[in-house]
């Protein structure tokens, strides 16, 4: 608990969320970088023209990042009615009675997971429009999901705040042909924060495609990598432009 406040407070201090960037949270596992994106996430929340995205590997995460943000224990507590998370979407998906609406009743359908939603809890599959190795294509629930989520956010001027958690246990979602899903955001996305325990050569090339979104700027936060060493345990802001 204590690492989890010293850690969410210097990353609090060093993160500017009024300047476009691509924020790397390289920081080791326990040590509150989960914490920390739900304080932010949090405070986001509040904001009028505001809407984040939450995009997780796994189907367990996106539960838990759901169960967090509102639990009455924590710091968090945000209310369901302004959270969307791939639950839902999966559930609307599957109900042969949705597929079949009109174009008109359809949309209507999908708008009600989007419009006055400020948390959006969902899967990188799911964001970059990637159907997996079971199926050729998206489902057309979830497809038109993202393409009106993306369209309300234009419309309506709003600065989507970008959050992939844990992403080198989804960086083979991040396939090339799948890549253009991800830069149609430019404009959109106003700043990204991708958290990792571990940094590689692929995780690198996704965050320069995501820096692309956030005017190539990338700043990077990392802890020293010294066990049971609290009173070294900090902080480190980098800051460096680079093109894609």
């Amino acid at each position: 608990k204590g690492r989890s406040k010293y850690i969410s407070d210097a990353i609090m201090k060093n993160v500017d969320l009024d300047v476009s960037s691509t924020t790397v949270l390289n920081i080791t596992t326990g040590s509150g970088k989960s914490h920390s994106i739900y304080k932010i996430v949090t405070n986001l929340s509040k904001q009028k023209d505001a809407i984040c995205i939450l995009a997780s590997p796994f189907i367990t995460l996106v539960e838990k990042d759901n169960l967090y943000l509102q639990s009455s224990k924590r710091d968090f507590k945000l209310s369901s009615d302004i959270i969307t998370n791939y639950g839902q979407i999966k559930e609307a998906s599957t109900k042969k009675e949705n597929l079949e609406l009109d174009k008109e009743q359809f949309a209507k359908q999908i708008d009600e997971f989007i419009v006055d939603k400020k948390v959006h809890i969902i899967t990188v599959h799911s964001l970059l429009g990637n159907p997996g190795d079971t199926a050729f294509e998206q489902n057309r629930f979830k497809k038109e999901y993202i393409n009106r989520l993306l369209d309300y956010c234009r419309k309506n001027g709003m600065k989507v705040y970008l959050f992939i958690d844990e992403i080198h246990a989804s960086i083979e979602n991040f396939e090339p042909e799948f890549l253009y899903n991800l830069t149609r955001w430019k404009g959109v996305i106003y700043k990204c924060f991708v958290a990792t325990a571990t940094f590689t050569e692929p995780i690198n090339i996704v965050i320069k495609h995501l820096a692309y979104l956030t005017n190539d700027n990338i700043k990077i936060l990392e802890t020293k990598r010294i066990k049971n060493k609290l009173s070294n345990f900090m902080v480190a802001l980098l800051h460096s432009n680079f093109g894609i």
